[in-house]
């Protein structure tokens, strides 16, 4: 099979671990999760990559049993960036720009409360997390939202 030539806009939700896995003792290839992020970037197609921190394949639904692990906020985070993603793509809305532009998951109160350190920044500090969408006429792109950039509101 040949390469693939992206078409359409392209949002990936990650998380830093996958289920049960120990803690890294080496900081991974930062990069690993963004290959069709840079691939769509690159054909000048909106797409993102978000990776949660200390986030698991569990963040994304409820499972009311300690076995199954997640963070306590990533289920928040991925519907965040969900609901923006597709009030942009289908449904053209004005406020999904902002929505998917702000800084608001680098200063989280609530994420801030449940860190042991107090970290209210939800983006993995292992993985980028990245997006390149075009808003207000420009393309706006950030490549690692876990720092900012200028760009965020």
């Amino acid at each position: 099979m040949g390469s693939l030539t992206p078409r359409v806009p392209a949002l990936g939700i990650s998380s830093d671990y996958y289920i049960g896995d120990p803690p890294y003792t080496a900081a991974p290839d930062p990069q690993a999760l963004a290959a069709a992020f840079h691939t769509h970037a690159a054909a000048g197609i909106d797409t993102a990559e978000i990776t949660i921190r200390g986030g698991t394949h569990f963040e994304y639904m409820f499972i009311p049993d300690p076995a199954f692990t997640a963070t306590m906020r990533g289920i928040d985070v991925a519907a965040w960036y969900t609901l923006a993603w597709f009030d942009k793509e289908l449904k053209a809305l004005p406020s999904a720009d902002r929505r998917l532009l702000a800084n608001r998951w680098r200063h989280d109160a609530r994420g801030a409360q449940v860190d042991i350190a107090g970290d209210g920044n939800l983006y993995s500090a292992y993985y980028r997390s990245q997006i390149a969408i075009h808003a207000n006429g420009r393309l706006v792109r950030c490549d690692d939202l876990r720092a900012g950039c200028v760009l965020l509101r």
